[in-house]
């Protein structure tokens, strides 16, 4: 969770990498503001990634715990 609010905070805070585009007059200020781009697009694609595989896994330990608690009954039958 804190991951995701610190993604968010990030979103909130994150300039308009667009508008910063048009109104820039040097390239060496243009490439510092796509190096900053480019962090902020794979922090937010790594965040995305780790919410997919949360969303499935913990899904995954519910129904296994849960099939282990039925194989568990039935055996002592």
């Amino acid at each position: 969770m804190a991951i995701n609010f610190l993604g968010f905070y990030l979103i909130k805070t994150s300039p308009d990498f667009l508008d910063i585009y048009e109104h820039a007059e040097s390239e060496e200020v243009i490439q510092e503001f796509k190096t900053k781009e480019n962090i902020y697009s794979i922090f937010f694609g790594f965040l995305f990634i780790l919410d997919c595989w949360l969303i499935v896994f913990i899904p995954y330990l519910i129904i296994r715990e849960v099939f282990k608690i039925k194989i568990l009954k039935s055996s002592k039958k």
